[in-house]
């Protein structure tokens, strides 16, 4: 039975192996589309942390504020960041799966009621092309709350087109709308100072204008549903915390089992440290010496 159970361990200690190693190896999702009918540029895609990003829109917020004194810089830094997240993603899902972290993935069917696969750190994301409306709308959201500019949500809900996500950023005295991933025309809400929420729900023939891909209809049903809310201290905790927990066991999970297997195993463990002497005899000398 000991046997048994010590070849059972060493098993799933290779199978867990090999999903590490998927961990560091370029998969599909990874990958970005072409002919997209949105804006994307691929060479943003370097930008694959929030410091980088953060950093990249402080340099042109640099150069833009050196050209043209006196712009409010609030105004000007969302511009900037908005842009940059428009062009950094495109619409699709960004999940959490075989590559980035397979346990959250297999836990998925014991949560029938929540999606625990769709990610939600700011980092993570930055590590994909593609994020939809939600996922891009945080990343926008936490890299203009470390310059300290007050952001809202603008939640979403039509009963055929579905539920969307969007924000609101106080700046110049007043709330103004920003919707990164359905990309509205930009010369239309410039034109308005990019009003707010309230304001574009009494105005359905701007909305035409704005969203011209999309039905109007449709567009000034779904924004008379809108509703703001502010962000938590730590939007998403329970999920954040729960994606952390398992990309760490999707890391570690082959190491706990080699060391159980180990413990289980006598002959293997003795076979293991005999190895490892024989990789460093002459940190073991040393230590022999020092003892």
């Amino acid at each position: 039975m000991k046997n048994l159970f010590a070849k059972l361990l060493l098993v799933l200690t290779c199978i867990f192996f090999v999903f590490f190693l998927l961990e560091f190896m370029p998969l599909k999702g990874k990958q970005y589309k072409t002919g997209l009918n949105e804006s994307f540029d691929p060479a943003l895609m370097q930008l694959d942390s929030k410091q980088k990003i953060t950093r990249y829109c402080d340099s042109i917020l640099s150069d833009r504020q050196s050209a043209i004194p006196g712009l409010d810089k609030d105004s000007l830094f969302t511009d900037i960041a908005s842009l940059t997240i428009r062009n950094r993603f495109y619409h699709d899902n960004a999940e959490y799966g075989i590559g980035n972290n397979f346990v959250a993935l297999f836990l998925q069917p014991f949560f029938r009621d929540k999606e625990v696969t769709p990610i939600v750190d700011v980092d993570d994301l930055l590590k994909l092309p593609a994020a939809i409306c939600g996922q891009q709308s945080r990343v926008l959201a936490s890299i203009l709350q470390t310059h300290g500019i007050p952001v809202r949500k603008v939640l979403f809900d039509h009963p055929s087109f579905g539920g969307h996500y969007a924000l609101e950023v106080f700046y110049g005295g007043g709330w103004h709308f920003f919707d990164v991933d359905k990309e509205p025309e930009l010369g239309w809400l410039q034109q308005y100072d990019r009003p707010s929420v309230a304001f574009l729900q009494s105005q359905p023939e701007m909305l035409a204008n704005m969203y011209k891909k999309d039905d109007p209809k449709i567009m000034a049903d779904l924004f008379s549903t809108a509703i703001t809310e502010n962000f938590e201290k730590v939007e998403g905790r329970n999920l954040l915390l729960f994606q952390r927990v398992t990309k760490f066991l999707s890391l570690t999970l082959w190491a706990v089992f080699f060391i159980v297997y180990l413990l289980v195993h006598r002959p293997a463990a003795i076979r293991a440290v005999a190895m490892i002497r024989r990789l460093y005899p002459q940190r073991y000398q040393y230590a022999a010496t020092r003892a």
